[in-house]
């Protein structure tokens, strides 16, 4: 009989570290003029993105995502000290 999957079994595979950094660039009153401004970005940077506001669902934020850098040691690699 195949073992039963536990919530942490499901939590541990599930787990992806956040790769990007969003900051807000600006914000819009309405969705087309916020997409228009996303476009423009698009050209210049890979990682757009337009949100509702969290305070008012009137308004529409431009994020723009930026890579987290890691400290991870690739394999050979040794401590510098």
């Amino acid at each position: 009989m195949p073992k039963r999957r536990t919530r942490k079994d499901l939590r541990e595979k599930t787990h992806k570290p956040q790769k990007l950094k969003w900051s807000v660039h600006k914000s819009f009153p309405t969705y087309e003029m916020a997409n228009s401004e996303r476009i423009e970005l698009l050209k210049e940077h890979k990682n757009v993105k337009v949100r509702r506001s969290d305070v008012n669902d009137t308004t529409f934020i431009v994020k723009l995502g930026t890579p987290i850098k890691t400290n991870k040691k690739k394999k050979g690699e040794e401590d510098a000290c």
